[in-house]
């Protein structure tokens, strides 16, 4: 039995290790994807670019699920007078997503 809960603990600090860096890809994600629409699609200058990109955090934090966070640009995007449909955003996100993976990789 030892050495069952020993592996059970093992386990779940691998699960907890595992969805901490999930976590902390996904914001770096978001973080880059956010600059790449504030820098790229909404011209935005460097303060105007860190307050979008801290709003753009701040609500993937509260709702993780990359649909609601597409949804949110979207809204802010068209509160702008631009248009950027849904596959572009998605595409962008994968794109950040490839790149914060790799950045993460070099950290470890």
């Amino acid at each position: 039995m030892d050495s069952f809960k020993k592996h059970e603990q093992a386990f779940e600090a691998k699960f907890a290790r595992d969805n901490e860096a999930m976590f902390i890809v996904n914001m770096k994600a978001c973080s880059i994807l956010a600059r790449d629409i504030a820098e790229g699609k909404l011209k935005l200058d460097k303060r105007a670019t860190k307050r979008y990109c801290d709003a753009v955090l701040s609500f993937s934090v509260r709702n993780c699920h990359p649909s609601t966070l597409f949804d949110y640009i979207e809204k802010r995007l068209r509160k702008n007078n631009i248009t950027m449909k849904r596959p572009e955003i998605e595409a962008m996100y994968a794109s950040a997503l490839a790149r914060a993976r790799t950045d993460m990789a070099l950290v470890e």
